[in-house]
């Protein structure tokens, strides 16, 4: 999916920023299950 990468590179991209752990731990969360998937 490219709005999954899209929501990662923003993350990372913001991640200097801020660093809410609830987004965090959703973003770990969902990139797990998308990588899951796409193997």
């Amino acid at each position: 999916m490219l709005l999954v990468g899209v929501v990662i590179w923003a993350a990372s991209h913001y991640h200097h920023k801020t660093r809410p752990p609830r987004f965090e731990r959703w973003l770990d969360t969902h990139y797990a299950e998308w990588l899951h998937h796409r193997h």
